[in-house]
């Protein structure tokens, strides 16, 4: 029954805070145990977590916005059908489902919060084209390449002599390309990859999306030259390097409706955080000293709202 804390009057449990600990827990660590030097991160973020919902929860009910009954029926429903026949569940029901409907309240009114904080007038035309020459990278089409490959296949677990069988292999094909034999009809007679039936042709990939190993053998090779063998997971490989298409920018006018919508998430975003720092500033904030982490100032508490958030963003 000890205070964790209290927000602008109101008092937030140690059970309250124990229960955020606990969700913060199940979502950082898959098996639910805090590693060795983590347990003052995972107190500090609880307590922020808690702090803040709080804050948004009071914003809501100044702003009087209200949850929407069906969506909350439908949520619980779904969690009755989800543990359904669970024993845990039957068991302990009644207790439950009053828990999980002031959850499911508050997490529809914090949604619906979240929805008119971001939603921010529409910008000028000359905000969208700032924001288009301050992210070109953005809007530009990476360089991409033309690429052929021959992959001698290898399971991963196969013993060191069949790797080097296929080693030996791929180098043998490599001084035939060098004295001038056609890649395609190899690629086409002797590769397992997929693209041997078109000649090893694998077509453009953009620059990026080839694992690096493969990348920086490309990053070697002109136009119509080829690789020695290069040793990857799945087997060893030749590359050619058919062509290449420089990076393009996308005009402004081919990406507006993107650069809009980019516009709007960011400035979106930035109200929400906007928002929450002025509560965090503006509300006094009181934690135990018990309780109080160590990134507040000093350490100790009780320690009121501009401390305090400070520390939590």
């Amino acid at each position: 029954n000890s205070v964790y804390a209290t927000v602008a009057g109101k008092v937030l449990s140690f059970a309250e805070y124990r229960s955020a600990v606990r969700v913060t827990v199940r979502r950082r660590f898959y098996h639910g145990t805090i590693p060795k030097g983590q347990l003052e991160s995972v107190r500090s973020t609880a307590g922020k977590d808690l702090i803040t919902s709080t804050l948004m929860l009071q914003e809501v009910r100044r702003r009087g916005l209200t949850p929407d009954a069906h969506q909350v029926r439908e949520a619980a429903d779904k969690y009755e059908q989800r543990y359904r026949g669970n024993k845990e569940w039957e068991k302990n029901r009644t207790r439950f489902m009053p828990r999980l409907l002031r959850y499911l309240r508050d997490r529809d009114v914090i949604h619906k919060l979240a929805q008119q904080v971001r939603h921010v007038p529409p910008p000028s035309e000359a905000q969208l084209r700032a924001y288009y020459e301050r992210h070109l990278s953005e809007f530009t089409e990476p360089e991409q390449y033309r690429i052929s490959v021959i992959l001698l296949g290898v399971d991963p677990g196969a013993p060191a002599k069949v790797w080097d069988a296929a080693r030996s292999k791929a180098m043998d094909i490599f001084k035939r390309l060098q004295a001038g034999a056609d890649f395609g009809k190899i690629a086409r007679l002797r590769s397992t990859d997929s693209s041997a039936a078109r000649d090893g042709d694998m077509g453009y990939v953009h620059k990026g999306m080839l694992a690096l190993p493969i990348q920086k053998v490309i990053d070697k090779l002109k136009p119509g030259q080829f690789s020695e063998p290069v040793t990857l997971l799945r087997g060893v490989a030749l590359f050619r390097l058919n062509g290449v298409h420089a990076a393009k920018r996308r005009a402004f006018k081919d990406v507006r409706a993107r650069v809009q919508a980019l516009w709007l998430r960011e400035r979106g975003e930035r109200a929400w955080k906007a928002l929450i720092e002025r509560l965090w500033r503006t509300t006094k904030i009181v934690v135990n000293k018990k309780y109080t982490p160590s990134f507040l100032a000093g350490g100790t508490g009780p320690v009121t709202g501009k401390a305090f958030g400070q520390g939590a963003r």
